[in-house]
């Protein structure tokens, strides 16, 4: 019950989407260095997911890809696939 009135909330919720959009985005930072890339990647993902439920977030879009284009590149660096 109780998630189906969290999603309720953002459906109509910009500031709160916007929210979780950053705060998907700086879990997706701290994973890159400390989590595997998967995980770190899919937090980006989830990032971009939530901004672009917003209109006029296109800056805050970039900033959700440039994330997960910075841990590709991080992993690479590093060796990883």
């Amino acid at each position: 019950m109780l998630a189906i009135a969290e999603r309720r909330m953002l459906a109509h919720d910009a500031p709160a989407r916007l929210l979780f959009g950053e705060i998907w985005k700086n879990r997706s930072n701290a994973l890159r260095s400390q989590g595997p890339l998967p995980d770190s990647l899919e937090a980006a993902q989830i990032a971009e997911v939530f901004y672009e439920s917003v209109p006029g977030s296109e800056f805050d879009v970039g900033q959700a890809r440039y994330t997960y284009a910075a841990a590709l590149a991080d992993d690479s660096q590093q060796g990883g696939t």
